[in-house]
């Protein structure tokens, strides 16, 4: 994008409303703004026919950091897996970083879609065909992005804490971020040049989780600790690709 247009958002939030607006996605909004980072969430109105309205088309195009948030009924949204297709399209362009939140369900139950998720999505393949294109865009969305560096809040955990952790985390990027950005510059291009790399190649290749398993900040370029050494303050945080070099046009 042009310098006069830069990034209108710093975070992009993907949620399924009736699960989280009223109580978690309130609050993290609320900590993010505080903490001066510019978030958007979607409200009702921009969901509209079929397909991504240009306003929500835009907003995760600007948005340096996706938060996905993984819940019970997320999959049966078919906005929420629109949206994802989207904030996929663009990490695979290296344009965008994810950290997902998984909100009182079972990473397993998202990562290898059983139970609620298994549901929901043969509930989309009975309604847009078994060999649908869309469908399968979905599932494959939803099979790389929760794979993506994030944190498991459990139904006993403090979630105030959580929220705390969760935006120290996001705005951490977002400054490394910037700070990567400003004395690099190829062609009236910025690029982000090693800012998403921890030493490896891996971008979205598959790879084996371990619970108990905590690594690092995806941006903090220190080397991967091991088993059982946590440096979030979040309950859980799960095991993460390696993102490497992205290009942003500022």
């Amino acid at each position: 994008m042009g310098s006069k247009e830069r990034s209108k958002h710093d975070v992009f939030v993907n949620f399924r409303g009736p699960d989280v607006r009223e109580g978690f996605l309130k609050n993290l909004h609320k900590a993010l703004v505080r903490s001066g980072i510019k978030t958007f969430v979607d409200s009702e109105d921009l969901h509209q026919g079929e397909k991504l309205t240009p306003a929500l088309k835009k907003a995760i195009e600007r948005s340096l950091v996706t938060i996905v948030v993984f819940s019970q009924d997320y999959a049966s949204s078919e906005w929420c897996l629109k949206e994802l297709v989207k904030i996929f399209e663009r990490t695979k362009r290296k344009e965008q970083l994810v950290v997902t939140v998984f909100y009182k369900v079972k990473p397993s139950q998202v990562m290898q879609r059983t139970g609620l998720y298994e549901e929901a999505m043969a509930k989309h393949e009975r309604r847009h065909g078994k060999d649908s294109d869309m469908v399968e865009e979905w599932r494959h969305a939803l099979s790389i992005t929760s794979n993506f560096p994030g944190s498991h809040l459990e139904d006993n955990a403090d979630e105030a804490k959580f929220i705390k952790g969760l935006v120290e985390e996001v705005k951490a990027k977002l400054q490394h971020l910037e700070a990567k950005r400003k004395p690099e510059s190829i062609s009236g291009q910025h690029t982000l040049h090693s800012l998403l790399t921890t030493g490896r190649d891996h971008f979205w290749t598959p790879f084996t989780h371990h619970e108990s398993w905590q690594w690092p900040s995806i941006l903090s370029g220190e080397p991967f600790p091991p088993p059982q050494t946590s440096l979030f303050p979040s309950p859980s945080v799960m095991a993460a690709p390696n993102i490497v070099t992205a290009m942003i046009n500022l």
